[in-house]
Parts: C-alpha cells; structure tokens; sequence
C-alpha cells in the first residue's frame, strides 16, 4: 500500500525478484502518477479560481517526481548497466528508452518553472501531458521489451547481484 491508500493485486509478468521489484514500482509510480494525471483534467475542465488546487497538484507531482526519480535512478544504475553488457548501451533499446528518463524530466522541469513564474495553469498543461505520455509508453517499452530482454539473459548470478542493488524502498528517501 502507498500513502495514497491504493493497493494493488499482485500478478507479476516476470519470474525474477528483481524484474518483479521494478514491475511493481511501475504499478506504483502508475497508479500515482493516474492519479495526478485525472486530477489535472479535473483542473483543467475548472472554469473557477484554482490556485490553491494547482499548487496542491503541484505538490503531489512534486512528490510523485521524487518517487519516480528514486526508481529510475534503480532502473539507469543497475538494471540498464547490467542488460548492456549482454546487448550493449550505445545501440539497440537501451539507449532511447534511457533517454526517455531525461526527456521526462525536463518536460516536469518546465512545468515547475512556468508554475513558478505565476503563469496560467493552461500553460503547464501541455507539459503535464507530453510527461504523462511519454512516461506512460515508456513503462510499456520497459515491460514489453527490455524486462523480456533482463529475463532471458541475465544469469543467476546476475540476478541475485542486480536483487540487492535495487532492493530498497522508492518510497523512501534512504
């Protein structure tokens, strides 16, 4: 369960614990992430005054980034490291969807900056949806093609060593 109270079954795709780990943190970040998405259509659909509600979606997109950052750190360390050395890093899937984590942020970056400037909440808009998008195709990417990937050709030693590298809690800031 996460501070939001959404708990979430259990069916994993993969049967590695450590593919499991980030499985379940993309359900995690998924469900926030839904959740911040819905509430900005809300405010987006709002005739009325919202700052107070803009700076509450603010924050919980603040809270949220944090989150995803503290996985993605997991998932561009370790994960991406160790699947490179079996099919590469500067070509093939890992380079682009790598690069996703960055583009990623600097669409939540500029959100944050016109927030903080005082512009209209229209303005953020497009900047909260081009992240939303892309996060949303990148998880399906990371699922659908390079957890397969870690699953076939990780070792069992490669598993066990990637297991404690990215066993912590994305919840925390430890």
């Amino acid at each position: 369960m996460w501070k939001g109270g959404y708990v979430m079954e259990q069916q994993f795709a993969f049967k590695m614990k450590a593919l499991r780990i980030l499985e379940n943190e993309h359900r995690l970040i998924m469900s926030m992430m839904t959740k911040w998405f819905d509430t900005m259509r809300e405010l987006e659909n709002t005739l009325e005054d919202t700052t107070v509600e803009v700076n509450q979606l603010m924050e919980e997109i603040a809270d949220f980034k944090a989150i995803l950052n503290r996985h993605q750190v997991k998932e561009d360390k370790y994960f991406y490291t160790m699947l490179g050395n079996y099919i590469g890093l500067e070509q093939g899937p890992i380079m682009p969807i790598k690069e996703e984590h960055v583009e990623v942020e600097q669409y939540f970056t500029n959100a944050f900056v016109i927030h903080e400037e005082g512009k209209s909440f229209k303005d953020i808009i497009p900047y909260l949806q081009e992240a939303y998008e892309i996060l949303f195709m990148h998880m399906y990417k990371e699922e659908n093609v390079l957890f397969p990937m870690g699953e076939k050709q990780f070792k069992t030693v490669d598993e066990e060593v990637l297991l404690e590298q990215i066993n912590s809690n994305i919840l925390n800031d430890e």
